[in-house]
């Protein structure tokens, strides 16, 4: 379905992991947008979640994600982790989902990133700013876990798309996009996208279905 916003066409989401959440295989891929990208939550509106002068101005692509959380911006400085298994009973959903998160803080740590640590429900921080925010997808049959890395995305573009959440973890204490958000690059790391899934695989017994084998 195609939904329209005072000239900003809202797509469905086609990116990536919307195949995967298809695939009848679990694990995980690693994936680095082609393009600059704003994704709106499930519960979120282009109204309160949008720049839309901005967005318009440079031609952004918007998609609509199945999956909870708030709008995020997507990107070639990104790093995307998708994970995907078979759905666990609704009373370990939440267990399953705050797992993942530490398993990519482990992962992170060790690949360098020493000093990263999970405030809110599942944001990994530096410095008590963010440099993933995550969400969840449940099906019938699968359930997605995906988070978005900044690996050198600077938060002035983040604020430029976006407009300050309608809701946010406490820690955030209403600071804006660019004393809020961070990088990698920005707080001087280098991450090899591939040492990092490597790492993952082997704290989480899961394969790399985007790894090259």
């Amino acid at each position: 379905m195609l939904f329209r916003c005072t000239m900003i066409e809202i797509m469905p989401y086609t990116l990536a992991d919307a195949a995967f959440l298809q695939s009848k295989q679990s694990g995980f891929i690693i994936w680095q947008p082609d393009a600059t990208y704003v994704i709106l939550g499930q519960s979120d509106t282009p109204e309160t979640s949008l720049n839309r002068d901005a967005i318009i101005a440079d031609k952004i692509m918007v998609m609509k994600r199945p999956s909870g959380g708030h709008t995020v911006l997507l990107s070639p400085n990104t790093l995307i982790i998708s994970v995907l298994d078979k759905s666990p009973d609704i009373s370990q959903t939440r267990s399953w989902f705050n797992q993942i998160s530490q398993n990519i803080l482990i992962a992170l740590k060790q690949c360098g990133v020493v000093n990263a640590e999970i405030k809110g429900t599942s944001d990994i921080v530096i410095n008590n700013r963010k440099i993933l925010g995550s969400s969840m997808y449940r099906s019938k049959d699968n359930v997605l876990w995906h988070g978005v890395l900044n690996v050198s995305e600077k938060p002035e573009t983040i604020a430029r798309y976006l407009a300050h959440p309608i809701t946010e973890p406490k820690y955030r204490q209403n600071r804006n996009h660019i004393s809020f958000v961070t990088s990698l690059s920005e707080q001087g790391y280098s991450l090899n996208s591939d040492l990092f899934a490597d790492s993952f695989g082997r704290i989480t017994g899961r394969v790399c279905l985007s790894c090259k084998q």
